[in-house]
């Protein structure tokens, strides 16, 4: 394993907490000579600040992102300089120093209406979400041709508690009702492979675009009900159609991506139903710590 010094960027978000506390197992230093590493880079200004004080760095891993989608449609000149401006103006700071990058872009790119895409099919983005993102897919790899850009779609436990996942299991340890769709499709893997795999990516020295995904395609339903079964908890789980709510037009009803590149260098060590089960036992030990404090 290659020792690396690392600057997490969004080590507070919900990917960026999963490389922090994990990075280290991984082979990676985490830099701590950083005084604004929590600060927000809200403007041109910001960034050269930021960026000034750094020192010693091997790699820069941006987990920044504007990802609740329907903020970013409120929002979009934010979104813009989150998901898009930003990420190009680190892989121009990256290039400049010899700074290997990684970037995490999103599923959303696509519009669903293929299956299973590869890296190489035809992004159309309905959300501003997915166009800002494709925007910083795009501005990384134009300033920074070493840059390794990774499309995932994750699941665990977040700082912030609001993910799919965690609500399904808080109302099913509720024993209460809660709603899934089932023509809403996507490819999800647990954080810590994602963690993982970026880490072999930097190992073996790779560039360009990546899936980083799970093996299986299943419905926004099917995932809940797989995920509630591990609790113990009769899930009470509703079935719905997102094609009955109005609020889901700018959303991609298919959300799967292939992952044949990514194996080349990279490959899952463990099934969903394991990841799964390993979240449960994630949310359990996260209750039990904050009952004791």
């Amino acid at each position: 394993m290659i020792k690396v010094r690392v600057l997490i960027l969004g080590e507070n978000g919900f990917l960026g907490s999963y490389f922090r506390t994990l990075s280290n197992a991984a082979g990676a230093t985490l830099t701590s000579n950083v005084k604004s590493v929590g600060r927000k880079i809200g403007t041109h200004s910001d960034f050269e600040h930021f960026f000034s004080e750094l020192s010693s760095i091997d790699v820069v891993i941006n987990c920044l992102a504007r990802a609740n989608i329907d903020f970013c449609e409120s929002n979009p000149e934010e979104a813009q300089w989150v998901n898009a401006t930003l990420p190009g103006l680190i892989a121009e700071y990256c290039a400049e120093e010899s700074i290997s990058m990684v970037h995490f872009s999103t599923d959303a790119v696509f519009d669903g209406s293929s299956s299973l895409v590869s890296e190489n099919m035809e992004t159309n983005p309905l959300s501003v979400y997915g166009k800002t993102k494709l925007d910083g897919e795009r501005n990384v790899i134009l300033n920074y041709d070493k840059a390794i850009v990774i499309r995932t779609n994750f699941f665990g436990c977040s700082p912030r508690r609001d993910s799919f996942a965690e609500k399904a299991m808080e109302a099913a340890y509720a024993n209460q009702q809660f709603s899934g769709y089932t023509d809403v499709f996507f490819t999800p893997t647990h954080a810590r492979n994602v963690v993982e795999g970026t880490f072999q990516l930097i190992n073996k020295n790779t560039s360009g675009l990546f899936h980083l995904t799970g093996e299986e395609r299943l419905s926004k339903y099917e995932f809940a009900r797989r995920l509630v079964a591990f609790t113990g908890n009769p899930p009470k789980l509703v079935s719905e159609k997102s094609s009955d709510n109005p609020l889901y037009a700018y959303r991609s009803k298919d959300l799967s991506l292939d992952n044949t590149k990514i194996q080349q260098f990279y490959t899952l060590k463990n099934t969903l139903d394991e990841d799964l089960r390993y979240m449960t036992e994630e949310f359990k030990l996260r209750g039990i710590y904050e009952a004791r404090g």
